[in-house]
């Protein structure tokens, strides 16, 4: 899904880089910034990770509680973005969030990330790259001792009926 929220960047007074984000409409939804652009980013993220949340605990895939549902955004012109004692400067703008990417993100993250470990449990022979390399020489005894059993038997009950 897609939404649009308004979110209130504040100046930090004591790191004159750094911006604080807070969406006033959106419950759990802050993070901030080294850069206005770092921030502005990171609200993006922020507000995705939380609306992801939220659709999952609609939809029953999440136990984790939420105790406001997606509420409809306020008009940004009613936001009045002011700065507080932490503060040097504020304002407001519209940040938009698209969970279905970002669902498609996080899945083709998490598919690089298990590829990377997958190469390292190799590349560190945890694991072998062979199917069959990783059965221990005495998973292969006791194969071919009950194939080899199986097959006695076999030919054990073909030739009693043989004669």
């Amino acid at each position: 899904m897609k939404y649009v929220y308004p979110a209130i960047f504040q100046k930090d007074k004591e790191d004159e880089d750094t911006w604080c984000v807070y969406f006033p409409d959106v419950d759990g939804a802050a993070t901030f910034g080294r850069t206005l652009y770092k921030a502005m980013e990171m609200a993006e993220d922020a507000l995705c990770g939380i609306m992801v949340m939220y659709e999952d605990f609609l939809m029953g895939r999440n136990s984790f509680h939420m105790k406001n549902r997606i509420v409809a955004p306020t008009p940004i012109e009613k936001i009045k973005a002011e700065p507080d004692e932490y503060s040097t400067s504020a304002f407001v703008t519209l940040i938009k969030a698209d969970t279905d990417k970002y669902r498609r993100q996080l899945a083709e993250m998490q598919i690089r990330e298990n590829r990377k470990l997958l190469k390292k449990l190799i590349e560190n022979g945890m694991i072998c790259d062979e199917p069959d390399e990783h059965i221990n020489e005495r998973t292969h005894e006791q194969i071919n001792e009950k194939t080899d059993k199986k097959t006695d038997e076999k030919t054990d009950s073909k030739i009693k009926e043989a004669a």
